[in-house]
């Protein structure tokens, strides 16, 4: 089985205006691995990095579709004292 984690900026491409071709077919390819995740063969992963961030958007139909995209995943990884420490260096 293939494992996909989807950043912020992927979830919210399928939101994103899509009159420009670019990000049509960005938004495309998400849509692909999102009918992967429903399928069965792509495994959907989470973490609460992502969760939380994803929750601060304050555009609610964004919002919405994004927490709807995230309740797919079947794995959340949590934030451990290793990645906030690891995500620090790059902040």
């Amino acid at each position: 089985m293939v494992i996909a984690y989807l950043d912020l900026c992927c979830i919210r491409r399928l939101t994103d205006d899509q009159s420009q071709a670019r990000i049509r077919a960005e938004a495309e390819a998400v849509e692909m691995i999102l009918a992967g995740v429903q399928g069965g063969a792509i495994a959907l992963v989470a973490s609460e990095a992502l969760i939380d961030e994803m929750r601060r958007d304050p555009n609610l139909p964004r919002r919405v579709a994004g927490e709807a995209i995230l309740a797919l995943a079947t794995t959340n990884l949590p934030i451990d004292g290793a990645i906030a420490g690891r995500a620090r260096e790059f902040g």
